[in-house]
């Protein structure tokens, strides 16, 4: 696909974003919006049960960790492997205690996206 989003709620969904996508665009939304959004015909939508999965791992904050290890497994874009030493890295020292949740949520949505089921085409420039 040439563009992608990843739709964690419904809001400004109508104005803000779908507009913005070229036909046949990578939609990933959280699977309690997409009753929610608007007709999206000519678009590719997976949906993933983000919140669901942040609950049952204990921890609602992490529903973006968990869309972005899904939007990778889905993608190809990077591995989880690079995902969670990425957010190791980036993690300030004062909040070294959330790592582990955070690489928990990584792992799930890894898990949880359908595996390559959108790969992205790397296109090497002439």
């Amino acid at each position: 696909s040439d563009l992608a989003a990843l739709l964690m709620h419904d809001k400004f969904v109508d104005e803000a974003v779908i507009p913005k996508l070229r036909p046949g665009s990578l939609i990933v939304a959280e699977s309690s919006i997409v009753d929610m959004l608007p007709d999206l015909d000519g678009h590719r939508l997976i949906s993933v049960p983000g919140k669901t999965i942040a609950l049952e791992i204990g921890n609602i904050q992490s529903h973006g960790l968990v869309m972005l290890g899904a939007y990778c497994a889905i993608t190809g874009l990077v591995g989880v492997e690079s995902l969670v030493s990425a957010m190791k890295q980036v993690v300030p020292s004062y909040r070294r205690q959330h790592v582990e949740a955070n690489e928990k949520a990584l792992r799930a949505g890894d898990e949880a996206g359908p595996r390559l089921a959108a790969p992205v085409r790397w296109e090497v420039a002439a």
